[in-house]
């Protein structure tokens, strides 16, 4: 009987599993998954940390910092608390108009930030860096442009549950649930305050992040016949307790179930090429999980 190590290769029926457990979790995005990533151009920013390279918009509303090439500006901070917030397509100053690009992830540092129930993200606007909503408690909806790069928009912050609203093809919003227009990717589940979720089967990927925040959720995973791919911090803090992970999944990331207090987790495929991160079902709670894999049982042991 293979034994579990506290950090290590692990290797059962022919499943390898790369596992890590301690007493904390960190949340970092893996490299490939970088929020902010951009791979048609993306304009070179510098003075993020020098304020006297920073410019204020003629509305007084921002402060802004410009690419090499003067045409480009990244959005550092923002004193609107009100209502409706507009992150605009383009800033102005002394006449010049620059066009925004990205935002920064710290913009609203200066201001409480208590009143703001909409944001609006103009069309242009590419990037948003990591953990740009955190602190926007009562956020009720989001507006996303075709332009936005999902792939670096970080949601993990929000609270309670969010009207998206779509300005774009390639996603579409279902209930409060975002997918890819082809229901293969599961982007975000909004629906904070639901009590349990069954993953379609038409599903091939579960998004970085996407159940974050949503701990409370009871979901099922059992009947996502097409998943192949579960992300990094899919399901971070879940208080899911049971787990069963389909057949055709070939890749689990890192901190996937991080800090999930997990009692079982049933593989319903030996598979070879299965891949999981380190850190992937990293302890909370639990100090036994019993995992099934076909014709056989294994306890695991884990050190917290």
């Amino acid at each position: 009987m293979n034994k579990f190590l506290a950090r290590g290769c692990v290797t059962f029926c022919g499943i390898v599993l790369l596992v890590t457990f301690g007493s904390s979790v960190r949340v970092f995005a893996e490299p490939s998954e970088k929020p902010g990533e951009n791979k048609d151009f993306v304009p070179v920013f510098k003075g993020e940390n020098d304020r006297k390279l920073w410019l204020t918009s003629s509305d007084g509303v921002f402060e802004f910092i410009v690419d090499e090439t003067g045409k480009y500006a990244k959005l550092m901070w923002c004193s609107k608390n009100e209502e409706t917030v507009v992150i605009p397509s383009e800033v102005t100053r002394d006449g010049k108009s620059y066009k925004v690009f990205e935002v920064n992830e710290q913009i609203w540092e200066r201001i409480s930030r208590d009143k703001i129930q909409t944001i609006e993200i103009a069309e242009g606007v590419k990037n948003f860096d990591f953990g740009y909503f955190c602190g926007v408690h009562n956020l009720k909806k989001l507006i996303i442009p075709q332009s936005l790069n999902m792939n670096g928009l970080d949601l993990s912050c929000l609270h309670g549950d969010v009207e998206f609203v779509l300005n774009r093809a390639d996603y579409v919003n279902e209930n409060g649930i975002i997918y890819s227009a082809d229901k293969t990717e599961l982007y975000y589940f909004a629906r904070k305050n639901a009590k349990s979720f069954v993953v379609p089967a038409s599903v091939k990927k579960i998004a970085p992040y996407a159940f974050t925040g949503a701990s409370e959720v009871d979901v099922d995973l059992s009947l996502a016949k097409s998943l192949e791919e579960i992300g990094a911090e899919a399901f971070l803090h879940s208080h899911m307790k049971n787990v069963v992970i389909p057949r055709k999944v070939k890749v689990i990331k890192r901190l996937a179930f991080g800090g999930c207090p997990l009692e079982t987790i049933a593989f319903l495929s030996k598979g070879s090429n299965l891949t999981i991160a380190e850190e992937a079902f990293r302890a909370k709670g639990a100090t036994k999980r019993t995992i099934y894999v076909p014709g056989e049982q294994k306890l695991l042991t884990l050190k917290n």
